[in-house]
């Protein structure tokens, strides 16, 4: 091997190695990110009826909180935020269960339909 190309494989070597440095600090910064967006949305939650709202409807919270994507949950809490139906979702969450059907006033109904129970036997 001249010296030519062992610079060449060190150099190939080098690059790779700073760029998987790289890779591998903005995957943490990501992770890291995502876990306190996570932890900011539990927190807005915790005062909302969608907790509820998912455990009638036969939705696992903690299956649902970590697999759903953050904007969707993030937009599910602004949903829920914003309802003017508080009365009637306190009613139909005194039913021992709920359907999809049965929340047809609420704004996170279509969302909250793909995880339903009703909807995973279909699967």
């Amino acid at each position: 091997m001249t010296i030519s190309s062992y610079f060449i494989v060190i150099l190939t070597a080098g690059i790779l190695f700073v760029s998987g440095v790289f890779f591998m600090r903005k995957v943490h910064k990501n992770t890291h990110e995502r876990r306190e967006m996570r932890k900011i949305l539990l927190s807005r939650i915790e005062t909302l009826r969608l907790p509820g709202m998912l455990q009638a409807l036969g939705i696992n919270f903690a299956n649902y909180f970590f697999k759903v994507s953050v904007d969707e949950i993030d937009k599910c809490i602004s949903n829920c935020e914003k309802c003017s139906s508080t009365d009637l979702c306190n009613e139909k969450l005194k039913l021992p269960e709920l359907n999809p059907g049965d929340i047809d006033f609420c704004a996170s109904q279509q969302h909250l339909s793909k995880f339903s129970r009703e909807n995973r036997i279909k699967s």
